[in-house]
């Protein structure tokens, strides 16, 4: 059981240090194209950055949310 516990937390570590960089990227592609947008394509430069935003929080929370659901297993004691 241990070693399942061990293997999401480090699944969820690899996914926070590959996510990080894309993100970053991401953000400051829309950014920019927020930055350059004119009337119609302000909308599109809007939505772009709303979903990064929701996507930085999935991954980011995906840390807190394996912590949560660990804590529910019995005789799990992984310290993360």
């Amino acid at each position: 059981m241990q070693s399942v516990i061990q293997s999401v937390n480090n699944l969820t570590n690899a996914l926070l240090i590959l996510a990080s960089p894309v993100l970053i990227i991401a953000l400051i592609i829309a950014g920019l194209n927020m930055a350059s947008a004119d009337g119609g394509r302000h909308e599109k430069a809007k939505r772009q950055l709303i979903g990064i935003a929701v996507a930085a929080i999935a991954i980011f929370g995906s840390k807190v949310i394996v912590q949560a659901l660990v804590s529910f297993v019995p005789g799990a004691n992984a310290s993360f």
